[in-house]
């Protein structure tokens, strides 16, 4: 069974585990879930915790590595139109297109 949450598709499934009644519990559970907050033992509460931790501090940290590698394009990007700049300022442009020569004069 699965739902769609924008463009991905969600696993769904039931908690199962028995209830007081002896009934399995049809507590709905999204993705990596184990089972419902009643019905979890203390290790895979744990588990869980760590689970969410470990996933939170990876988004993190590829986020502040995509942000960095922005950064850095940016900058090459900023050097690069600065050599530019300076190519112009000296004097005429010189471009080979096929076996011919170009030469830029006063723009």
């Amino acid at each position: 069974m699965g739902e769609r949450a924008g463009d991905q598709l969600v696993e769904v499934r039931l908690c199962g585990r028995p209830t007081r009644s002896g009934k399995p519990c049809r507590m709905r559970l999204y993705g990596p879930e184990i089972a419902c907050r009643t019905h979890l033992t203390e290790h895979e509460r744990d588990v869980a915790e760590a689970y969410q931790r470990g996933m939170g501090d990876g988004h993190r940290c590829g986020w502040e590595n995509g942000q960095e590698i922005g950064k850095q394009q940016v900058e090459r990007l900023q050097r690069r139109i600065r050599e530019l700049e300076g190519l112009l300022g000296r004097g005429p442009l010189r471009h080979e297109a096929g076996a011919e020569r170009i030469v830029e004069i006063d723009g």
